[in-house]
């Protein structure tokens, strides 16, 4: 093969045309990420003063009389008679260039045209994830890229630990070139799909994975982040990935296991179990998408252990039986803000915690506050409340009293200071004893001093005093 061939010279013919495989325009797409276009090939001096060609044809900036046309550092603006961009690929660049890639699709063990049929396959059957992580070993850290395309053949589970990996410590990452677009996937009859994890409980800092999408049919989660013991900290991560889990039997799509001040964007969508669960996530921001399936415990997002002082912004929460499951006393003092629910075949959120479960710190209140939640339509239950405190303020419809609600004028929102009633909704069974807890006896199934009136009733804490009886008035 000739050099001008070889680089995708036009010859004039068709069978000199560039290669448009999809692997190669995907590696356009990164190559340009990377920085190797024209405006990196081009310095802020060469642009100005001499050296520049004003008789040279097009939009500034012009070809310097020496510029090279030959297409191979980069793109040339239509420059002259350049060639394609296409003529740059991965195994042309230099080393410092491309020393810290490791490209799947381009790992010599790695086989497949990436296409759902053929997809890219290794002898680890990872969809070459463990044979990029050895090679990324090798080279002591950098970027695990996955360009465009399907990865494995969906009937595997493998796990990755980051222990087995001396060279890598916080130096990994994981990108590809979108959530739909770079796929790897993954089965399990008996487990989860896939996990990336440090078994020796090693923290990890700054890790970041991006652009990819994790999916399977897997009786357990398809995608874990962390091990079940919560022992490897994940620090100052950030990621955007997808999940998703076909298997309406199945645990859920994504368990996110211990991480401190991160950030995560995610779409999470399983057709049972849990959208996406977290445990152990703490001062961290959350945004994106969640369902799950449409029979009852099917939840979309479920906040447990010790998941606390999180920011989650402008959730959507839809196509789900539950919505957002807060299920354990240590998870507190998250605030949601703008969360949006739609099509909630069960509740939107339900909060059923041990009010004498332990706290961090000790003496804490527990609380979870939902800030501008907008509820729309086809949403059976609002909220299930049964333990801790939830408090909500602008919300687009009434949540049931025993929320911490608060009203200005005919709107929801504002503080206690401007409250002008509160509302209590009769209650059929006492609640837990609570120094100070106010309720409502319907006074027929819950009748405190059985007269067979409703009754406002407050706590001592080993019993309940009456405040007022609210018998009907005769006439």
């Amino acid at each position: 093969m000739s050099d001008d061939t070889r680089h995708g010279k036009s010859t004039g013919h068709d069978d000199g045309a560039e290669d448009r495989s999809p692997a190669r325009s995907t590696r356009r797409g990164f190559l340009g990420a990377m920085g190797l276009g024209s405006a990196a090939l081009w310095p802020t001096s060469r642009r100005e003063g001499r050296g520049w060609n004003p008789n040279h044809g097009g939009t500034q900036p012009w070809a310097p009389r020496d510029h090279d046309h030959s297409g191979r550092n980069g793109s040339t603006s239509h420059l002259g008679r350049a060639s394609p961009v296409g003529s740059i690929t991965v195994d042309e660049l230099t080393a410092t260039q491309r020393s810290n890639t490791v490209v799947v699709s381009a790992l010599p063990s790695v086989s497949g045209s990436g296409t759902p049929d053929d997809p890219y396959v290794s002898p680890s059957e990872t969809g070459g994830m463990r044979e990029a992580f050895e090679r990324l070993n090798e080279i002591e850290g950098g970027v695990v890229y996955y360009p465009s395309g399907y990865y494995g053949t969906g009937t595997t589970a493998w796990e990755i630990d980051l222990a087995e990996y001396d060279g890598l410590r916080n130096n990994w990452s994981i990108h590809g070139d979108g959530l739909e677009s770079s796929r790897i996937r993954c089965g399990s009859d008996d487990g989860n799909g896939i996990r990336i994890h440090d078994s020796t409980g090693t923290a990890m800092f700054y890790t970041e994975i991006v652009g990819v999408r994790f999916e399977g049919d897997c009786a357990g989660f398809s995608f874990v982040w962390g091990s079940d013991d919560l022992g490897d900290a994940y620090n100052s991560c950030w990621s955007r990935f997808s999940t998703s889990n076909s298997n309406p039997d199945g645990a859920g799509a994504c368990q996110l296991n211990f991480a401190l001040n991160s950030y995560h964007y995610g779409v999470h969508n399983a057709a049972g179990g849990v959208g996406v669960e977290l445990r152990r996530v703490q001062f961290s921001g959350i945004e994106g998408s969640v369902s799950s399936g449409e029979n009852a415990g099917d939840t979309a997002l479920r906040v447990r252990e010790y998941s606390f002082a999180n920011h989650f912004r402008y959730l959507d929460v839809e196509a789900t039986y539950d919505g957002i499951h807060i299920a354990d006393s240590r998870a507190i003092y998250n605030v949601f803000q703008n969360a949006y629910f739609a099509n909630v075949r069960g509740t939107a959120v339900i909060q059923d915690i041990d009010e004498d479960g332990p706290r961090f710190p000790a003496s804490a209140e527990q609380g979870t506050y939902f800030h501008n939640p907008f509820v729309a339509g086809a949403v059976e239950n609002i909220v299930e409340h049964g333990g801790g405190t939830l408090y909500v303020d602008g919300s687009t419809r009434k949540w049931p009293a025993a929320t911490q609600q608060t009203f200005e004028g005919e709107r929801y929102g504002g503080s206690y200071r401007d409250a002008s009633y509160f509302e209590f909704e009769p209650r059929s069974a006492a609640p837990e004893h609570r120094l100070g807890r106010v309720a409502l006896a319907d006074g027929r199934s819950w009748d405190p001093d059985s007269d067979g009136h409703p009754e406002l009733v407050i706590s001592n804490g080993t019993e309940w005093i009456e405040l007022t009886d609210l018998s009907p008035t005769t006439p």
